[in-house]
């Protein structure tokens, strides 16, 4: 509250002004406050500034009865106006928070605020996932701001009020979304030279979009759920091995399902091939009999390591000598036009 132009203008002598009001009264009061309200009240008015009666008769020693009736309604017209400051700062309550913003992660969390007034003050918003451990109270209080888990990807924002008497204040809440999560199983493929079709299951919590890149991959169906998957269809190998991928995307991830085809034998062919061809006898002594259409055959003991190997020119039956091997458990890699096929073998 500013200073009144009457209290600036009015003439106080230096002798009456310390008699009635004491030293630098409009200085002291006004000046320097500034404002009504925080620290100054009538009592502490009284206190400072004593006055009395007797200021009237000491007018009238000096023959100044006018100005003691001035100086006297002037001090009446000043503790008026503190209790009004008063009381209205008593009904305002002033309010200060001790911050206007607060950003959660997308986990449930709570935070302090800081709540600095003299009145009753209350809490209130309209967001369902903010809540508080308390809504109203009186004076200085620190309340906890509650957030619930954010199960969307997207940042969400609320706001709380915040009313205390005649004030009132808003406090900023921002809660940040679940990490972005796209995920396919299995990631990576090793195909047999013939080709087939395959599924992959994908894991994602915002919308996805699959691209291919080769066209000897070929995307059959796309089931683009929280739980989806991806169908497609790879071509027969023309003799060299390729790779390949499948690139998926949602926002600003993405996940390559990456597709190796060439001479790999999966279970599924191993069983064809091996149904086409009889092989005999098996634990081997001097020799391997294998019966049906073979182009080439390989001998290897479980290391890797290579014994022996052959072409056999599609014939309908193969001999392989063993005679001379050491005794042990051999792999024994058979190529037919049909695929690969590996057969366990024991020489003894």
């Amino acid at each position: 509250m500013a200073v009144p132009i009457l209290f600036k203008k009015i003439p106080f002598p230096g002798h009456f002004t310390r008699q009635i009001f004491g030293a630098n009264f409009v200085e002291s009061v006004f000046l320097s406050q500034g404002k009504f309200g925080s620290s100054l009240s009538f009592k502490s008015f009284k206190s400072t500034f004593p006055f009395n009666l007797d200021c009237i008769s000491e007018a009238k020693k000096v023959g100044k009865r006018k100005l003691g009736l001035a100086c006297f309604c002037t001090y009446l017209l000043c503790c008026f106006l503190i209790q009004a400051a008063d009381a209205k700062n008593a009904a305002g309550g002033g309010l200060t928070l001790s911050t206007q913003h607060i950003n959660f992660n997308h986990k449930p969390e709570g935070r302090d605020l800081r709540i600095q007034t003299t009145a009753q003050w209350h809490l209130s918003t309209e967001a369902s996932w903010v809540s508080f451990s308390r809504f109203n109270g009186t004076g200085n209080s620190t309340v906890q701001i509650k957030v619930n888990t954010n199960n969307a990807v997207e940042k969400r924002e609320a706001k709380v009020v915040i009313k205390a008497g005649n004030s009132y204040d808003t406090l900023a809440i921002s809660q940040e979304g679940q990490p972005a999560t796209l995920v396919a199983s299995p990631s990576q493929l090793q195909i047999g030279r013939h080709g087939q079709q395959y599924e992959v299951k994908v894991v994602a919590n915002l919308p996805w979009q699959v691209q291919g890149h080769e066209d000897w991959i070929h995307i059959d169906q796309i089931k683009s759920d929280l739980l989806g998957k991806v169908v497609f269809t790879v071509e027969p190998a023309q003799g060299t091995p390729r790779s390949g991928k499948l690139s998926l995307s949602a926002g600003t991830r993405t996940f390559d399902i990456v597709i190796e085809q060439g001479n790999v034998v999966t279970s599924t062919e191993n069983e064809l091939v091996l149904a086409e061809l009889s092989i005999y006898p098996n634990p081997a002594r001097d020799f391997i009999m294998v019966e049906g259409e073979v182009e080439d055959f390989q001998l290897s003991d479980l290391t890797g390591k290579m014994i022996a190997r052959g072409k056999a020119g599609l014939q309908e039956s193969l001999r392989i000598e063993t005679g001379h091997f050491p005794k042990g458990l051999y792999l024994l890699q058979l190529s037919t036009s049909k695929g690969i096929g590996i057969k366990r073998m024991v020489i003894e």
